[in-house]
């Protein structure tokens, strides 16, 4: 069992059944299982990724805090505040080696930020927003009105290139899963 810190935010490395268990039906072999966790706790010795750490590394250097929050959120499926092994590799687990379907309900249930089970034009536009790199032309030239209308207009047309009324304004997993199939989700998501 690991040690326990001051604040008792201290995960106990999984046991050897418990990583058979996560290898058995997350589609990676025992040995893989083994190595991820063992770098795990190397990286993060109270098997826990806090939301402060997280929004400190490298990667928020490049992108908005509030997209890498999100992430951290998303990434968050208890909503402890932290990110255990279990988490992590969930993602992994469908980011690496899961079907087509469960990458695209994975990217569905990340846009859908108010979980009602439809992606609708604002959460589009709150993540395209929040996705755009610090250091993006869009981010540099325009002020925050500018850019806002800038991304309604191309999910807009997006989702007109979808066959979607703009009346209705949002996407069911049904839909979202069709187009991903026809390969049109990309124009909506990386719009």
């Amino acid at each position: 069992m690991a040690e326990k810190t001051k604040t008792d935010k201290t995960t106990a490395k999984l046991s050897e059944d418990q990583l058979k268990e996560l290898a058995i039906h997350n589609r990676f072999t025992l040995k893989e299982v083994k190595l991820m966790h063992e770098e795990f706790f190397k990286k993060y010795p109270t098997g826990k990724l806090d939301k402060k750490t997280y929004l400190g590394g490298d990667f928020t250097e490049k992108h908005k805090e509030k997209f890498c929050q999100m992430l951290f959120d998303h990434y968050d499926t208890n909503k402890d505040g932290f990110v255990d092994f279990k988490e992590l590799f969930q993602i992994a687990s469908v980011t690496q080696r899961g079907t087509h379907e469960e990458k695209m309900r994975y990217l569905f249930d990340f846009y859908d930020l108010n979980k009602d089970g439809y992606i609708s034009e604002e959460e589009v536009v709150e993540m395209v927003d929040a996705m755009k790199p610090k250091d993006s032309p869009d981010e540099k030239d325009n002020n925050d009105d500018t850019k806002s209308v800038d991304t309604r207009a191309s999910v807009k047309e997006a989702l007109n290139k979808l066959g979607k009324k703009v009346d209705k304004k949002k996407i069911s997993f049904e839909d979202f899963l069709q187009a991903a199939s026809q390969g049109e989700f990309v124009i909506l998501f990386l719009v």
